[in-house]
């Protein structure tokens, strides 16, 4: 397989990792509410700019009303979102500040190698 058709796939497989490590970091439980059960992997800024794609510290896990569906949740209140993040998370919104205007093209080699690190 050549190197353009490998990278979409490699790319699939390590937003799938990096789901597996979050739910795994935090004990598949949401981490506003606590709720377990079906939580999903959401990242703090897009996973569409490339610096913070894969990056742990992106991440954090949200069960479904946290995430998208309450009138406080990440997606509909980001502000609410955000401001929780800085008064629990700090170490992860500092990251994120200090990253997330990076401009990065990921190589093959580079993806590989970010995949050795997730697993």
């Amino acid at each position: 397989m050549n190197k353009k058709k490998m990278i979409p796939k490699l790319r699939r497989k390590l937003f799938r990792l990096l789901s597996k490590r979050i739910h795994e970091d935090f004990d598949n439980a949401c981490c506003m509410c606590g709720a377990k059960g079906k939580v999903d992997c959401h990242h703090i800024v897009s996973r569409t700019i490339a610096r913070l794609s894969f990056e742990p510290l992106n991440c954090v896990l949200l069960c479904s009303s946290c995430h998208k569906f309450s009138r406080h949740s990440a997606h509909k209140n980001p502000v609410n979102f955000i401001l929780w993040l800085i008064k629990n998370e700090k170490e992860r919104f500092d990251y994120i500040v200090a990253h997330m205007n990076e401009d990065v093209k990921y190589s093959l080699d580079d993806l590989l190698e970010i995949e050795k690190n997730l697993q």
